[in-house]
């Protein structure tokens, strides 16, 4: 075959190879502009026509003009605000949030909608102001942001007993928001809440898809949270109807998640699969309660979402030990979903290069805590295999520049897994804990010991092992775990504290 030939084969293969791969939408952060102004008093925001459907998946006020708590709102307007009214829909309501990260949210816009979203910091609602009006692209289409206010605090008055307009001539107040076209909708937050034991949903895939990203939302409770998805073999049987059952997959299982957004996940799902997510925060196991039987649009599919529950907590309970009902009646317990296509066809296999296929995980431990006395000594054991990392003082008054032994990368496989960590030396007399981790194919794991305090924390870092598309390292993605308390230790820590001879080199 000639050389033009195959320069002509592969130009058609790669062409094939790229009508044929797509991306999954992700997560989108909309432009409102900088700051010109800012404003105390009543809480202002900003109203838009939605140009395409949407889920608003985090909301937050800007800090550039109040590091203070903050309050958010999103209203569903009836028509284009003419005047002031007091007639709309809250579709998401939080108060005196104190982190400055966003809030995780999941609130369904449709093409049409006409949404205002108000956002103030403290409680004299400082406002970060923006321009008169503001020019953003929501999904590719251009849409005008205008000023919508209320001429109350957010903080102690609920919109529905306000006033809210849009007066021209005025600057809008700035709330940060972010967007996904790939987030299953599960519908609204129904108070109250409910603690003590896990709830969810469970559903039949109406097409293959991947699930990309996990959150149980924080609008019920801002604690850690823990979050399971299932493979069910047949329908999930009907409480007080039948017994529990326990006869299904866990394709992910994650706890005690400290982050505010969603969980990187990479769970293959077939058309036709009987999927249960499970999830709830705090180890009083908090659910985010939706509404029953509730009815969504998934891969352009109608889709029922049922409540699935364990009567147990999933931090501390195995769902496959405790076993899992269906239970139509009631309300679902709302768990983020973020969707993606399915893996395309390989087409990539005919054209004539290296395939590289992800590896497994390595990992290694290193030593975060130096003692002046004597060597520390950081212990991790996985699979059966420990790994040591000692931290050697350089001499009995400094710790800063202490000397730290760590053993080469090791393999293992993937899945969800328990891990045994321990440290030991003269200002600790053998402090231990045992936990679980998600480990996935190419990443490299690093654990490290550190004090906060007179707490010891372990971190497990993780770093994929592949570039970027510009060639340069991913970011790396932290854990953190609660190892023990150097208070537990008494008179055995030889007067050690984080300030003393016990510190963080």
């Amino acid at each position: 075959m000639s050389q033009k030939i195959q320069t002509g084969i592969l130009i058609t293969l790669a062409m094939l190879l790229l009508c044929f791969t797509t991306n999954p939408a992700s997560a989108a952060p909309i432009d409102v502009g900088p700051q010109v102004a800012t404003y105390e008093g009543d809480t202002r925001g900003f109203w838009f026509t939605a140009p395409s459907d949407f889920i608003i998946t985090r909301l937050g006020v800007p800090t550039d003009a109040s590091i203070e708590s903050f309050d958010v709102a999103v209203l569903r307007l009836p028509q284009v605000p003419s005047g002031p009214t007091t007639t709309f829909d809250t579709l998401f309501l939080s108060r005196n949030n104190s982190q400055n990260s966003m809030l995780t949210t999941n609130i369904a816009v449709s093409a049409g909608d006409v949404i205002g979203i108000l956002g103030s910091r403290g409680a004299n609602s400082t406002n970060s102001y923006g321009s008169l009006e503001y020019t953003t692209e929501i999904n590719g289409s251009s849409v005008t942001l205008k000023r919508l206010e209320m001429q109350e605090d957010l903080r102690d008055t609920h919109p529905v007993d306000a006033v809210v307009s849009s007066p021209a001539g005025w600057p809008l107040g700035r709330v940060f928001f972010e967007i996904s076209t790939s987030t299953i909708d599960v519908g609204p937050h129904k108070a109250p809440p409910y603690s003590g034991s896990t709830r969810g949903f469970w559903f039949t895939a109406p097409a293959d898809f991947k699930i990309t990203g996990l959150a149980v939302p924080n609008d019920a409770s801002v604690k850690s949270s823990d979050v399971a998805v299932l493979r069910f073999k047949q329908t999930p049987p009907e409480f007080n109807t039948d017994p529990s059952t326990s006869d299904f997959d866990t394709l992910f299982l994650s706890r005690d998640n400290e982050q505010g957004g969603m969980l990187d996940t990479d769970i293959k799902i077939s058309k036709g699969d009987i999927i249960g997510i499970l999830g709830s925060r705090g180890a009083d196991a908090t659910n985010s309660y939706g509404p029953a039987r509730y009815v969504t649009h998934s891969n352009g599919f109608d889709v029922t979402l049922t409540r699935l529950m364990m009567q147990d907590k999933l931090r501390s309970a195995d769902p496959v030990s405790i076993g899992v009902y269906s239970y139509s009646p009631s309300n679902i317990g709302r768990i983020s979903v973020q969707i993606g296509e399915p893996d395309p066809f390989p087409w990539a296999m005919f054209i004539p290069k290296k395939i590289v296929q992800l590896p497994n995980p390595q990992w290694t431990a290193k030593s975060g805590i130096c003692c002046t006395v004597s060597n520390m000594t950081f212990t991790v054991t996985l699979d059966g295999i420990t790994k040591s990392s000692t931290a050697t003082p350089s001499s009995a008054e400094d710790c800063a520049s202490s000397s730290i032994s760590v053993e080469p990368f090791t393999e293992t496989t993937s899945g969800y897994k328990s891990f045994s960590a321990s440290v030991s030396g003269g200002c600790i007399n053998d402090g231990s804990g045992t936990f679980s981790y998600t480990f996935m194919k190419g990443n490299a794991y690093t654990f490290t010991t550190y004090l906060d305090g007179t707490d010891v924390r372990l971190n497990v870092t993780s770093v994929s092992l592949a570039k970027d598309s510009l060639g340069a390292d991913k970011t790396a993605k932290t854990k953190v775990f609660s190892l023990f308390s150097l208070e537990d230790f008494g008179s055995s820590l030889n007067g050690a504290d984080s300030t003393g001879e016990c510190a963080t080199p």
